[in-house]
């Protein structure tokens, strides 16, 4: 079987999830593809990524949590393929990392999408994972058995699609507050974006942040600067500085994320999967 694993990874964790379903597929002969959709060449040109899907029997597609969604690079690339216009002939599943909260609504917004394009979906998985700046190890044995387990129920079930019926009762938002918070979480999501800036007199022009940008956002010429039109906010270029020199109030995220914790609760288990059940 030909199968791609499509992901945008801002810290690194969700292209572990990514690296580690690959060679839980490859264990069972697949043809395993990763294209990482924030990187060169496929950045510049998406239709590379719809060229590799085509080619695919079987595609997952993955990112970090953001705003209750997939982070902006993987919806527009769902935008491009509804753009098309066309039939595609592979299955399809879904993939997210996520700090504790929102997979539900995710798993949700993007199966609406692939049934308006009449791809089945086999299954998703969420993986609990670390927020960028914290220092915790990832991935833990849990997500590697988790990771695995759903892999070979996906064989198991020889990637039976998911009815209308399952998504809806497998998919469905972890908490009835969800539903009411979600379109708040949309309309303020852009004020609450922290800023970013930049000390020139710090930065010594290694050129770490913009090799590590996911989004190849950030670029130099006489000095480093960040494209704010392509800046999706993951913040972590002020981590991965070695200098110090992108400044951001990161901290204020975690008062952020325990603030919607509390009105919208800590989803159990936190490494989890869905399939087609019989």
């Amino acid at each position: 079987m030909k199968t791609s694993i499509l992901y945008i990874s801002p810290n690194g964790t969700t292209r572990t999830t990514a690296q580690m379903l690959a060679d839980a597929f490859r264990q069972y002969k697949h043809e395993v593809h990763l294209v990482n959709i924030g990187k060169s060449p496929y950045r510049e040109d998406p239709k590379l990524i719809l060229e590799q899907c085509k080619q695919s029997d079987l595609v997952g597609f993955g990112s970090a949590a953001y705003h209750m969604n997939m982070l902006d690079p993987m919806l527009n690339l769902f935008s491009l393929m509804t753009a098309q216009n066309q039939s595609f002939s592979f299955k399809a599943f879904f993939f997210v990392n996520f700090g504790g909260i929102t997979t539900g609504k995710t798993f949700l917004r993007c199966a609406h999408i692939f049934q308006k394009m009449n791809i089945p979906i086999v299954g998703a998985l969420k993986v609990l994972a670390p927020h960028f700046h914290h220092p915790q190890p990832f991935p833990t044995q849990e997500t590697r058995t988790t990771i695995r387990s759903f892999v070979d129920q996906l064989e198991i079930a020889n990637f039976a699609s998911m009815s209308n019926q399952q998504i809806k009762q497998q998919f469905k938002p972890y908490t009835p507050k969800t539903h009411l918070i979600f379109p708040f979480i949309h309309l303020i999501g852009k004020t609450r974006e922290l800023p970013i800036e930049i000390d020139h007199q710090a930065c010594i022009k290694c050129g770490k942040c913009i090799r590590e940008c996911p989004l190849g956002a950030i670029q130099q010429s006489d000095i480093v600067s960040i494209d704010f039109d392509k800046c999706i906010h993951c913040y972590h270029c002020a981590i991965a500085c070695p200098q110090d020199a992108i400044h951001c109030p990161v901290e204020k995220l975690d008062a952020m994320m325990q603030s919607n914790i509390k009105i919208i609760g800590m989803e159990q288990p936190g490494n989890q999967y869905y399939l087609s059940r019989s």
